[in-house]
This record gives C-alpha cells, sequence and structure tokens, in this order.
C-alpha cells in the first residue's frame, strides 16, 4: 500500500451500493452538477477504471460491489491533490473545446467522414 492510500474500514451498516452512492454524491455536489443525477454507472467506472489513475475504494460480496462515504470522500480528496499537484484544470473549459473543434472537423475532412451540413 502507497504512502498516499489508506485503508477504508467498512461498517455493514455503511455500505452503499453504487446507486446509493450515485444518490449520496449527487445530493453532496447538488449545486456544482447543475441539478444532473449522477449515474450507477459512473460509480462503476469509478470502482474499476478510476479518474486520473484514482480508483473508488470498494468491496465486493458476490458480484456486488459497495463503498463507505469515508471511500467516497478519500477519493475526492486524492482527486483534488492530484489534480492540483499536476497542475490541471478541475475540468475542459469552453476555450478548450472551441479550440479543440477545428482540429476535429478537418481531420474528419482529410479521412472522409466529414458530414454534409445542407439544409
Amino acid at each position: 500500500m502507497s504512502t498516499n492510500e489508506r485503508l477504508i474500514v467498512v461498517d455493514r451498516n455503511q455500505q452503499l451500493s453504487p446507486q446509493e452512492c450515485a444518490e449520496y454524491v449527487t445530493s453532496k455536489l447538488r449545486n456544482r452538477r447543475n441539478q444532473k443525477p449522477l449515474s450507477a454507472t459512473t460509480i462503476q467506472r469509478w470502482f474499476t477504471i478510476g479518474v486520473r489513475g484514482v480508483r473508488l475504494q470498494c468491496t465486493q460480496i458476490g458480484a456486488r460491489r459497495f463503498t463507505t462515504p469515508e471511500a467516497i470522500d478519500h477519493f475526492f480528496d486524492s482527486l483534488a491533490v492530484k489534480g492540483s499537484a499536476a497542475g490541471e484544470p478541475a475540468s475542459r473549459n469552453n476555450e478548450v473545446r472551441v479550440s479543440a473543434a477545428p482540429a476535429t472537423s478537418s481531420k474528419r475532412k482529410r479521412l472522409g467522414t466529414a458530414r454534409d451540413r445542407r439544409s
């Protein structure tokens, strides 16, 4: 176990399924997500793939995975530390999206997959 990881002790009463975890995270981030609910599929992805090399800790019981509120807090803390250490913004802004759009359009033309925009 690396120095950045810590063991989360799972209490049976605190276990959250992916759906319950999504509801918990949505309630915590309600003002930041424009009232959009988080999907249980996103939580599953955080369990398996992670975000920027950080995975959400979980326990697997049979075929189902569970996590705890403490593990969720640790996950977001780790993402904040990793993001600030790398100097990356938390998310892509509109300038990045707009600057990437012409490159994508010219690449599609070159590959012959550009859409014809006739009305």
